[in-house]
Parts: C-alpha cells; sequence; structure tokens
C-alpha cells in the first residue's frame, strides 16, 4: 500500500483559489541535498463540507513511510520547501504536510476544536 506523502491546503468555499494554487505548484521543481530531483504535481478536489483543497505531491519521495534517516531527512527537506513557498502565498486558509493528509481536519472540526481547548476552566 502507498502512502501519500503531500501538502495539503484548504482554500474555504472559492475553488479558483485552489486552481491558482495549483497552477503555482506545478511549476515548482526542486533538486534536493541528496541529489534526487523532484517535481511538484498538484491536482484540486473538495471535502465533505464542500471546501476546495489543492493537494501538491512530490516526485523523487518514499512512498512506503519512512524507513530509514534518509527518508526521514528527504521528506523534512521537502516539507521545509512547500512551507517556505507557502509563506509568500495568501489564497488559502489553512494547509498541512505530511503522509496522508487529507482532510486530516476540516475547517469547521478545527474551529470547534480551537473553541473547546481555548475556554476558561470552571472553578
Amino acid at each position: 500500500m502507498a502512502l501519500i506523502f503531500s501538502l495539503s491546503a484548504e482554500c474555504g468555499f472559492e475553488s479558483e483559489k485552489a486552481k491558482n494554487l495549483a497552477n503555482y505548484f506545478n511549476q515548482i521543481s526542486w533538486q534536493l541535498s541528496n541529489g534526487i530531483n523532484s517535481e511538484c504535481h498538484a491536482e484540486i478536489f473538495q471535502d465533505s463540507e464542500d471546501n476546495c483543497w489543492t493537494r501538491v505531491c512530490p516526485t523523487g519521495v518514499t512512498q512506503v513511510g519512512i524507513t530509514t534517516p534518509e527518508d526521514a531527512y528527504s521528506l523534512t527537506e521537502i516539507a521545509i520547501l512547500l512551507y517556505q513557498h507557502l509563506r509568500s502565498i495568501p489564497s488559502f486558509r489553512y494547509a498541512l504536510v505530511g503522509v496522508e493528509v487529507d482532510e486530516f481536519r476540516t475547517y469547521s472540526e478545527l474551529i470547534t476544536g480551537a473553541s473547546q481547548f481555548c475556554r476558561k476552566p470552571k472553578i
């Protein structure tokens, strides 16, 4: 079974923002410190709440999870590169990078969960 390493960025109900983000990442490629060339392949999808997402899958990474220190280093390097690109792109609500992160949490789950953690304790 393949494990997918990706960046998933949630853009709310605005499909145009998700398309623009996918177009941006489809033009990105790197040469990693280990010499492997990696290029991004992006697509859009909707979650169970009809929020629009962009999923970015870089090539040249493990698809069986982290089994060696080299895998961990490569995935960390790519994650940092992906996050660096996100810093200059304001067209998303939140993003996650990792293995199998699609629909890890929907926006409403995050908002609901955040309000539960921010409540003052009853005395």
